[in-house]
Parts: structure tokens; sequence; C-alpha cells
């Protein structure tokens, strides 16, 4: 992983470890819920707690087995390799995994999927009004499970609509309208979010955006879709949205980048800091270059 600034800015380690008492809370009530044992095990590494992070990767394979899905638990292989260290449980099932892929040719891992297939032909993510349509489907999203009133659904959705007109090189999205009224429903929208897509919440603010993750997408996509690359785990990316909860957001990224991608949810204001350091920081290198 990509080191972060020497002194973190206060909040970001805070609120990582906030979402991991919310989702230890969700595992308590689905303890064999593969999504929330994922966003454990990537909250963990990026707290840097090795010895947590590689218990609940170890539980999370063993329940995809568990379940039948060989392909699910392959695709963890390369990073339960680097986890394992001397711990025999983790060393015992990593031997088991390298044993299923040599022997059973079809599964393959993600990382391996993704390089070998082209990229589509049709990139979603060139389309701006793809994220106005799904800003509009969470803002129905956020009315049907009564966070938002009729009243207060109508207007972020006229919002949306009036921001999505002449906004240029400017994030549209749910959040951000919520957040710069200063609204009352921005934080129960938000926590709808983290809820519902039980994504890990993204420490922008501790995290440098270096040269491979700005390159990874270009910044007019990351400000027109409302997501970023700020990470990376050995060849696997962290990518933080604003709206998680956007249909097959994961798996159009990962065909774009040809990587197994780890979904993070963004706050609004940590998204914008992040593309002004990634604007400097690229400002930097073409006046040096």
């Amino acid at each position: 992983m990509t080191p972060g600034p020497a002194s973190p800015p206060s909040g970001g380690k805070d609120e990582t470890r906030d979402a991991v008492v919310a989702f230890e809370e969700i595992l308590a009530d689905f303890p064999n819920d593969t999504a929330t044992l994922d966003a454990l095990c990537q909250s963990y590494l990026l707290l840097g707690e090795q010895e947590k992070a590689r218990r609940y990767l170890v539980r999370l394979i063993r329940v995809m087995l568990d379940q039948g899905d060989e392909e699910g638990a392959a695709s963890n292989a390369e990073l339960l390799a680097s986890l394992a260290g001397d711990d025999p449980e983790a060393g015992a099932l990593r031997d088991r995994l390298r044993l299923a892929v040599e022997t059973m040719p079809e599964i393959e891992t993600s990382h391996d999927r993704h390089l070998s297939e082209p990229a589509p032909a049709a990139d979603p993510f060139d389309r701006r009004d793809a994220m106005i349509e799904a800003e509009t489907e969470l803002a129905a999203r956020l009315k049907a499970a009564g966070v938002l009133s009729e009243e207060e659904h109508a207007a972020l959705v006229r919002d949306l609509d009036e921001l999505a007109g002449h906004a240029s090189g400017r994030t549209v999205s749910a959040l951000h309208v919520l957040h710069d009224r200063a609204s009352a429903k921005f934080e129960p929208a938000f926590a709808f979010i983290l809820r519902e897509s039980r994504c890990p919440l993204a420490p922008l603010d501790s995290v440098e955006p270096d040269e491979p993750t700005r390159a990874a997408l270009p910044l007019e996509t990351v400000a027109a879709q409302g997501l970023c690359v700020f990470d990376h785990i050995e060849d696997e990316w962290l990518a933080a949205a604003l709206n998680p909860l956007r249909d097959g957001l994961r798996e159009s990224l990962e065909s774009r980048l040809r990587r197994r991608v780890h979904l993070f949810a963004a706050r609004p204001d940590a998204f914008d800091r992040w593309i002004e350091r990634a604007q400097a920081a690229l400002a930097a290198t073409d006046a040096t270059s």
C-alpha cells in the first residue's frame, strides 16, 4: 500500500475505526456475509493491522469455500499469500488454494481474468449522464427508505438537474448537494449509503495521490463520475465512490482497469480535497518535466 503523509490529518483512521465498529455490528447479525468480511479485511489493512486483516481474510475464504464459491476464494489467493506469514491456519489455506488453482485451470484469480480480457468497447465512464442517472436513483432510494421527505427529495432532484445543466469540471452528486446545503439530512444519507453498500469509509485525507493512482483514471473522469482510485495493495486497486450503490460500478471499474477493485465509500468534502491534491501534484509534475 502506498504511504500516506507522515502525520495523517485527524479523522482519517478514526473514521476507518468507526466504520470497523459498524461492520462488526453487521457481522454479529450476518456472520457469513462475504461483503462485510471483505470490508473488515480491507479496513484493517488500511489501519496497518495485518494480523486482524489476515484473520478476516481467512474467515472470508473459508465462508466462500463452504458456499461453493471456489472462484471467489481463489481470487483472494495472492492477498492471502502476502499476509499468511508463519500463521499455520493461513498457511494451510494458502496451500489449499494454490493446489486448487493448479488442479482446476478454469479457476482464475480476478487479477488474471481482467488482464486477459479486452477492455469493453463502450465505457460507461465516458457518459457524464450515467452519473446523473445514478444520483437520481440514489435520491429515490433515500426517499423510499424514509431518509428524505417528499419535499426534500423533490428539492434534491431539482438541484441535481440544475447543476448537471451547467456544471463544468465539477462533481455533481446527491451527497455534494446535501453537504453544500448544510442539510440536516446529509449524515443520515451518508449513513444509509455506508449501511446499504457495506463499503468501508475511504480515508482519503490520509493518503496522497501518487503517480500510479492519478494515472488509473483521468481527473476529468474522476470529477465527472464521483470515483477515484486512491491506493493499492499489491496489484489490487482501492477505489472511493460517492455512490457505491451505483449498479455495476465495481464490475465496470474492474473491466476498465483490468485489476481487482475494492470499493470504498467517500465523503464529498474529502473527495474534493483529494482531487485538489491530485491536480496540484499533476501541475507540479508538468512544471518539472
